[in-house]
């Protein structure tokens, strides 16, 4: 596909139009190719097609009529959270095309090449830009798309010159400048064409015409570069294209570019758009926290670029940030002219007057200006050119939002290195070191470009890599480890220090208790409760300042962050704080993360913490409250962490009560298992000390790690029998009868759900019920009491409709589609199952939903529908390995060999089979190892080898029965039957 904008708008396929037809059509496409591959906001679009925010539905209808006509079955136009994207590919528009000629063009000397390229991007157009389109909104895009042409016409024509193609370019040329009489280069070209063709006659009268033309419309002379040309004329010396007194001085003040430079290609490729040759140059602000490589990037870049601007480079350490004081821009004024020929007695005293100077001086010529640490945007305003002939580059820790606004200039935003660039940078610096060492390095470095060169030239100096990862793992001295001297330039902490230094006060307090946070993130509650009594107009500006000076990176969330290197640098100045005033803030902080966490808790897990929290916001809805929790789980395990340090040991246990739930029914291992060792370290009590034991259990019994599990619910009951408190006992009772169950002590396992459902029954609270009342009724189903199975789980299931407690709704309908499963209620089974899978999807309880699924699909292949069965199967097998869940991978693979097996694939289900062997050899998940042995003995019965299904069999025996599974029982009916 095809896409032109130069001249027409048409759509090409294969050769052929496309009909685009529809006027409001055509100004959609013609927007969409404006901004190709770039979202376009729908409020543009309305009001570039009926004039008002008309509303989307109008919109909707007319990009689904674009769409019909593009044909578009693969997401060409989509939808995203900017707006409408049109995705065009390289070669398909010919704008783009013709920039991308004409910039190749601009890099090459040979002018023969130079002259094909040119020519073939000229021959794109066909009439004006958009032609046949009539949008205001692409007045501004129809202008520098016409001048680049303009600007490309010129440059054929200098090739041609180059070629000595003198006579034939005169024709040409004459009708240009007739077009176009104050264009003083056409005029240019046209003399040296007519000087060498013989006709110096008819160049000096081009002149003549020319002044006459300027002096009457513009009220001055020739500009020297004209006057030049004719001195030589009258002189009869020959003449380059350009003109040897086009220029009297040409600066070429690029520092030295820094060496080693790796990555960064987004930014250079967009770079190279702002500098693309033949182009009207908008100036583009480069900004970034301190260290992350502004300067070097610029830098390296206009050194790639620096013959796009044959009239010069300019550059200019303004000392924005430093130790030195910010450049007053008259002094870079001043410093700019006499960089350009000005004698100093002729500046001007005036920094208005030096701004006009300057701007004289550059007009139509092509000048690189490199503006390098702006302070701010007042520093930076009167030093840019005001032609668009040349490009000022500029970089700031500052966003130079007062640049955007009201020059238009674009802003180029600098992240830290990704993680292999890192790598790379490192990888240079220290080539006798393993890659793989230095992943390390560039963690601890937050992969900020200065800390790392910074610790390849200390691992230089002194090579021992486990040292500084060590001091970098000390976060009080981590900043002194990034030092390399007494130069303020090599030193992570001079140079945030020099962006902390700009800061008012009431910023710098805010900074400050940052470093109080212990976790990578947080939102503007989190920070309101450091703060404490903020107006919120009054805290987001100041979290806006600091988001400004590139002291905190906000996220696309909403949420605001320090890298590794800030936080410490915010944490140190933190230290030097009142102690009272540090307890005091992180205290609030604590109540926050806590108070919010249980009212989020409470839509999961009803009654599970009974405790009274302050709360300062609460979500009101299911879907938000488990939004906040998966996004706060960090946060929330760090607080806990740094309430152990701090002296809250009470807190670590009621974060542990009020996770609970949460983080086993979403299945959150890393973070239970870490916050359960952290209460471990400070409970004080016996009821601390259970909740602690009983939380590394359900972790451990997650993952298949019986013994461990069965150990640490010991010690839990032993805890809780000794505290005497109903509910925890209640829960511990519970955890340690699922345990039993699994090890095959179905005995102790119902006696434990027993005592657990007696205790919720006599003391309360009613929800928390669910819980044994569930295990309770899989376990009798598992050993054949179905009748009691059945009771179980419909009373689990009314106690949790009653409280809306959707884990418990989900947890009971799955144990009622096993039930009606084993006992041939398959309608029912279905119901049950596809109920409890959409509840857990909603939920976000993966784990559930797996295990439903897989539910669902023996009862599919018990209706002998396999396609069905194969599917469910397989979507559990997806999520298992999603969510890196071994115990429900194993499932599914069972559930997937079982219906190869009722297909009739043996080897696909043997395969399967083999695989979750490997899966158990250590012997954890043993009814599942005990099912893959007894389907396998099962395929090689059907083969005729008995000797192997005999092996396989009496393997699945004694597993089921060391599980008390009446799975021994099917399986000794099998092996009798062969015997006999």
């Amino acid at each position: 596909m095809r896409f032109e904008v130069l001249g027409p708008v048409r759509v090409r396929v294969a050769g052929a139009d496309v009909p685009i037809g529809g006027r409001l059509r055509r100004r959609l496409l013609a927007m969409l190719l404006a901004h190709p591959d770039e979202p376009v906001p729908a409020e543009t679009l309305q009001e570039t097609l009926w004039g008002t925010r008309a509303g989307a539905q109008r919109l909707q209808l007319q990009v689904h009529r674009l769409r019909a006509v593009l044909g578009d079955e693969a997401g060409l136009l989509s939808h995203g959270p900017g707006g409408y994207r049109l995705r065009v590919r390289p070669g398909e528009l010919d704008s783009v095309v013709f920039e991308h000629l004409v910039a190749e063009a601009g890099e090459i000397s040979e002018p023969d090449r130079c002259a094909q390229l040119l020519d073939e991007a000229l021959r794109l157009w066909h009439g004006t830009p958009y032609q046949d389109v009539d949008i205001p909104a692409l007045a501004g895009e129809i202008e520098r798309l016409s001048e680049c042409r303009l600007l490309a016409v010129e440059e054929f024509y200098r090739a041609q010159l180059r070629r000595g193609r003198h006579a034939e370019a005169v024709g040409g040329l004459a009708d240009l400048v007739r077009a176009h009489p104050l264009r003083e280069r056409l005029h240019g070209l046209l003399m040296v064409a007519l000087h060498h063709a013989g006709r110096p006659g008819d160049a000096l009268e081009v002149y003549r015409s020319a002044r006459a033309v300027i002096v009457a419309e513009l009220g001055i002379e020739p500009s020297s570069y004209l006057r030049a040309l004719q001195e030589q004329v009258l002189a009869g010396e020959a003449v380059e294209p350009d003109g040897p007194a086009h220029r009297s001085v040409v600066p070429a003040q690029l520092p030295l570019a820094a060496s080693g430079f790796v990555g960064r290609a987004a930014e250079l490729a967009r770079l190279d758009g702002y500098g693309a040759a033949g182009g009207r140059f908008r100036p583009v602000a480069v900004v970034g926290t301190a260290g992350v490589g502004k300067t070097a990037l610029v830098v390296g870049w206009s050194h790639r670029v620096r013959h796009r601007f044959p009239d010069g480079q300019l550059y200019l350490d303004l000392r924005g940030y430093g130790p030195d004081a910010p450049v007053p821009a008259a002094e870079a004024l001043a410093v700019f002219l006499r960089a350009l020929g000005v004698d100093p007695s002729a500046i001007p005293p005036d920094g208005a007057e030096r701004a006009a100077r300057l701007r004289t001086l550059v007009h139509d010529k092509r000048i690189l200006f490199v503006l390098d640490n702006a302070r701010d945007a007042g520093q930076v305003r009167p030093l840019l050119p005001g032609t668009p002939t040349c490009l000022a580059v500029i970089t700031s820790r500052d966003a130079l939002s007062g640049l955007t606004v009201c020059e238009g200039v674009d802003r180029l935003p600098l992240d830290r290195l990704s993680v292999e660039e890192a790598g790379t940078l490192l990888a240079g610096q220290l080539p006798d070191h393993d890659a793989g060492e230095l992943r390390a390095l560039v963690r601890r470095c937050a992969r900020l470009p200065l800390a790392l060169r910074i610790a390849a030239e200390r691992l230089r100096a002194h090579p021992a890599l486990a040292d500084l990862l060590a001091e970098l793992d000390d976060e009080q001295a981590r900043l002194d480890a990034l030092e390399t001297g007494d130069d303020p330039h090599t030193s992570v902490r001079a140079v945030l220090a020099a962006s902390y230094r700009h800061l008012d006060p009431a910023a710098a307090h805010l900074f400050r208790l940052l470093g109080l946070h212990p976790g990578s993130m947080a939102d503007l509650r989190a920070i309101a409760a450091l703060h404490g009594d903020e107006e919120p107009r009054q805290l987001r500006r100041r979290i806006e300042l600091l988001v400004r000076a590139h002291l905190v990176e906000v996220t696309a969330d909403h949420r605001y962050r320090l890298h590794d290197l800030l936080w410490s640098y915010a944490a140190e100045l933190a230290a030097a704080d009142p102690p009272e005033n540090r307890r005091a803030a992180f205290g609030r902080l604590l109540d926050h993360y806590l108070g919010t966490a249980a009212a989020a808790a409470r839509f999961i897990a009803a009654h599970e913490f009974g405790g009274q929290l302050p709360v300062t916001w609460a979500p009101r809805t299911y879907e938000a409250a488990l939004s906040w929790l998966d996004t706060e789980r960090a946060n929330l395990v760090r607080v806990a962490a740094a309430a152990a340090e701090h002296g809250f040991a009470g807190k670590v246990a009621d974060f542990a009560r009020v996770l609970f739930a949460y983080l086993d029914l979403g299945w959150h291992l890393d973070e239970a298992r870490e916050l359960y060792r952290i209460l471990q370290t400070v409970a004080g009590n016996p009821v601390e000390q259970g909740l602690a034991a009983r939380g590394l259990g359900l972790v451990a019994f997650r993952e298949g790690r019986l013994v461990e599990s069965e150990r640490c619910f010991r010690d839990a009951l032993a805890y809780h029998e000794r505290a005497g408190q109903p509910a925890p006992l209640g829960l511990t009772l519970n955890c340690a009868g699922i345990a039993a169950g699994f090890s095959g002590r179905v005995d102790d396992a119902i006696g434990h759900l027993r005592r657990s459902l007696g205790l919720y029954r006599e003391h309360g609270p009613r929800p928390p019920m669910h819980r044994p009342l569930v295990n309770l009724g899989l376990l009798c189903r598992r050993t054949g009491r179905f009748e009691e199975a059945g009771a179980c789980l419909r009373e689990a299931l009314t106690v949790a409709e009653e409280n809306d407690h959707r884990p418990g709704i989900a947890q009971a309908l799955y144990g009622l589609a096993c039930l009606c499963r084993d006992t041939g209620q398959y309608d029912k089974a279905l119901g049950h199952g596809y109920r409890a899978v959409e509840i857990a999807r909603l939920g976000g309880f993966r784990f559930l939903e797996g295990l439903a699924l897989n539910r669902l699909g023996t009862v599919h292949r018990g209706l002998h529908d396999q396609d069905q069965a194969a599917g469910c199967h397989h979507e559990a097998l997806l999520l298992a390995r999603a969510t890196a869940n071994p115990h429900l991978e194993v499932i599914s693979l069972n559930g997937l060999a079982r219906t190869h097996a009722a297909r009739g694939a043996a080897a696909e289900a043997a395969a399967g089979y083999a695989e979750v062997l490997q899966r158990t050899e250590n012997g954890e998940f043993g009814y599942e190892r005990a099912c893959a042995h007894e389907g396998l003995g099962d395929l090689h019965h059907h083969t005729g080898d008995q000797d192997a299904a005999a092996r396989h069999w009496n393997c699945a025996r004694d597993l089921y029965h060391s599980l008390d599974s009446t799975g021994a029982d099917r399986v000794r009916c099998k092996l009798a039957a062969r015997d006999g």
